[in-house]
């Protein structure tokens, strides 16, 4: 593990940036069109993808707006303190953190995981990036709930202009407000509250072989523990839609509709893509079609294969290989600006987990880099829509979103004594965390602006 370059002199410089150059891309298009530069020498890019990612992108909502633009998020959160970035132990974390980067798996015992499942972005950092982006996205998704929620009153808003309703209708907006700031500040007290919990490492003595353990980190297996969490999985898997006359379909039917619909790849594969996804097979001579698929949009325009077997034994068999590069957060880093080294393996080998033995990384050449990935109903990311809405289930799951966040970060420091140190100030996480809203926000509404040259 090649962490000895890693000082607090190399970190205080990558947040002190003298380079007049980069100075310059403070809008959002700027930063946006260096990224993609930046991104186009570490993996093969596809022009109709980005085109489709502009436009995507200028029709986000503020919660997909921050999934797909971390690099924005490096260069805010570099503006954020020199001084907090200098100090904070540094961890190796996820960087693309938020509430819908956590899913499931199946591990080599064929049990039901849940925790972070993407390490796309994964760096050395300081390990409150990761919570404050967490908490951030939290926000976001509390804000897009409530708006929803809204959603039928501003129609009716819309068709009545009458004083009365415009009344009714802005100190209905004023509950939603002191609602979500509310929510907000339990959310965050209860990451933090996770998260400490989870640094809370002790070793034990077992008396089955007299080794020693770590009692603090445990993985989210949902087999005899966490039983709350595997209904919320389980729930999502046999989603039944009530509100048509249509035959209820359940994600196993969907998985298996959407599979067999991909279009085929028209376009040249990689050979090392080619070669990845032969490999991820559970057997040898297994012949598949290559299927294109649109997916997240944090991603969108790099390439990506996924291979369907449509009859193995019986069912259906989906692999995807997806072109992975260097984290973002380099791309802000002068310093490191031509670094190739990707840390998702080294991310997985040490992360506290049952680990997906389907998820296999292949490292080559510049823009040779794939992972693959099993692709299936119960092998994926638990989305908005599926979280749980009562008050006491969510204060639950945010805490699990701590928990594994701790379970994921390598120290490279003492984080607990900083953590101690920070939570002196009780909302410290709130605050920098509507701080980096508060910038992505400004962001946000000049969205549109990618389109310009595009």
């Amino acid at each position: 593990m090649a962490t000895a370059i890693f000082t607090k002199y190399t970190f205080k410089r990558l947040y002190i940036h003298k380079n007049k150059e980069r100075a310059k891309l403070k809008s959002f298009k700027k930063a946006s069109k260096s990224y993609l530069n930046w991104l186009a020498t570490k993996v093969i890019l596809v022009p109709e993808e980005i085109e489709k990612r502009h436009i995507r992108i200028a029709e986000t909502t503020p919660f997909e707006f921050l999934r797909a633009t971390f690099y924005r998020w490096t260069q805010h959160w570099s503006e954020l303190s020199a001084d907090l970035n200098y100090h904070l132990p540094l961890v190796l974390g996820v960087g693309d953190l938020h509430v819908e980067n956590f899913g499931t798996w199946r591990d080599a015992e064929g049990r039901l995981v849940w925790g972070v499942n993407d390490f796309d972005e994964c760096c050395y950092l300081p390990y409150a990036n990761d919570l404050v982006r967490l908490a951030t996205s939290a926000r976001f998704a509390i804000e897009e709930q409530a708006i929803l929620e809204l959603q039928e009153l501003k129609e009716l808003s819309k068709k009545a202009r009458s004083e009365q309703m415009k009344k009714h209708y802005n100190k209905f907006q004023e509950k939603v407000k002191e609602r979500v700031d509310n929510a907000f500040s339990k959310t965050c007290q209860s990451i933090v509250t996770g998260y400490s919990n989870g640094l809370e490492v002790q070793l034990e003595d077992t008396s089955v072989n007299g080794s020693r353990r770590y009692s603090g980190r445990k993985p989210f297996v949902l087999a005899e523990e966490h039983d709350w969490l595997r209904e919320i999985v389980l729930n999502k898997l046999r989603e039944k839609d009530r509100d048509t006359d249509e035959d209820p379909e359940d994600d196993f039917d969907e998985f298996f509709k959407e599979s067999n619909a991909l279009e085929y790849v028209n376009s040249s594969v990689p050979r090392s893509a080619w070669e990845a996804l032969r490999l991820s097979m559970p057997e040898p001579g297994i012949s598949f079609r290559l299927g294109k698929r649109d997916a997240g949009l944090g991603s969108l325009g790099r390439q990506r294969f996924t291979a369907i077997v449509e009859d193995w034994h019986g069912g259906i068999l989906v692999r995807e290989a997806k072109a992975l590069a260097p984290s973002a957060w380099l791309w802000w880093d002068e310093e490191r600006q031509d670094t190739i080294e990707i840390l998702y393996d080294e991310a997985l080998r040490q992360v506290v987990r049952a680990r997906d033995p389907w998820v296999r990384i292949h490292l080559g050449s510049v823009k040779n880099s794939w992972i693959v990935r099993r692709l299936a109903p119960d092998s994926g990311k638990v989305k908005l829509k599926d979280l749980p809405k009562s008050e006491g289930l969510e204060n639950q799951l945010w805490q699990a979103m701590g928990r594994e966040v701790a379970n994921v970060h390598i120290p490279l420091g003492d984080v607990s004594k900083d953590l101690q140190k920070q939570n002196q100030d009780k909302d410290w996480l709130k605050k920098l965390a509507n701080n980096m809203a508060d910038k992505l926000l400004k962001d946000w509404e000049d969205r549109a602006t990618i389109l310009e040259d595009a």
